[in-house]
């Protein structure tokens, strides 16, 4: 349990989250970037070679943001989830921006997850914006940019595809959708949890991993997984993928957290990049491990 004084800085922390949408929404782009602190930063993990990657201190956010508004007649934020984690200073958002393109272009509008993080004094030192490039491409007509030829720091179409392919991955195990899970699983997969107690590795049929999964997974109120640094090396039709990875578990107004990195593999296979492996490396873990008890018993009910 958070202490009081916890508590008031999340929910300030919070408030401050609402205040940052409320304000790009109004196009108040100096009042925004003073909710920034001084040495505060932007980090774009997606941002693909084709938007800018962030910026850090509040004259570069300012540069970063001040055209912003000129692009739209309008922009919306709409928060889907908002919560605090398990230290008072980091705060997760999930939302949407629905963005109206100028001359009546039509409407830019694309899913976001976010984290933030404070300083004491309740300034954000840090705010990860993680977007689909692929819609964000399409919107502005950069697939042409994004697919060219021979420009591998800028386009890296195979770069962006298996990027893509392991984002809905971990928003299919947030999301409980088993069929998605199995078409994106190569059969059979190897699986490594041993870092984290999880048994010997192995190679299992997804099917089987979907199962145990069943047995655990339901029994949380919800579940995050949230990526980013992403390190892919693509070698033909293999790619693996190496990112720090933080999946946080919400049970009852409690929150388990597990901090670490996913080392995957993945294959060409018909076209489509599927998961052929994934190797979870431990770091540390906050929060009310006893969760895990909870949720399967829970989810055996």
């Amino acid at each position: 349990m958070m202490s009081t004084n916890d508590a008031e800085r999340a929910r300030r922390n919070k408030d401050t989250v609402r205040h940052f949408f409320r304000l790009l929404e109004a196009e108040d782009i100096s009042g925004f970037v003073q909710l920034f602190a001084e040495e505060g930063r932007q980090i774009n993990p997606y941002a693909s070679g084709l938007f800018p990657d962030g910026a850090t201190g509040r004259k570069a956010l300012m540069e970063y943001w001040r055209g912003v508004p000129d692009l739209f007649d309008g922009m919306r934020f709409p928060i889907d989830e908002l919560h605090c984690l398990e230290a008072p200073d980091r705060v997760f958002a999930r939302y949407r921006g629905e963005l109206t393109l100028k001359g009546g272009a039509g409407l830019y509008a694309n899913d976001y997850y976010s984290t933030f993080r404070f300083n004491d004094a309740g300034q954000i030192l840090e705010y990860v914006e993680i977007f689909n490039p692929i819609v964000a491409a399409k919107s502005f007509g950069l697939m042409d940019q994004l697919m060219a030829d021979g420009n591998e720091e800028k386009a890296m179409p195979e770069q962006v595809a298996v990027a893509n392919t392991v984002a809905r991955y971990f928003a299919a195990v947030d999301g409980r959708e088993w069929e998605e899970l199995e078409r994106l699983m190569t059969s059979p997969f190897f699986v490594d949890y041993s870092s984290f107690g999880g048994g010997e590795p192995a190679h299992l049929e997804p099917a089987a991993i979907l199962a145990a999964w069943r047995q655990l997974l339901p029994g949380f109120d919800q579940t995050h997984h949230l990526i980013g640094n992403l390190d892919i090396r693509v070698d033909g039709p293999q790619a693996s993928v190496l990112c720090k990875g933080t999946a946080s578990h919400h049970l009852d107004g409690q929150v388990w957290t597990v901090i670490g990195s996913y080392d995957l593999q993945l294959r060409l296979d018909d076209g489509a990049w599927r998961v052929a492996g994934c190797r979870f490396l431990f770091d540390f873990q906050t929060g009310a491990s006893d969760l895990a008890q909870k949720a399967q018993e829970r989810a055996a009910l």
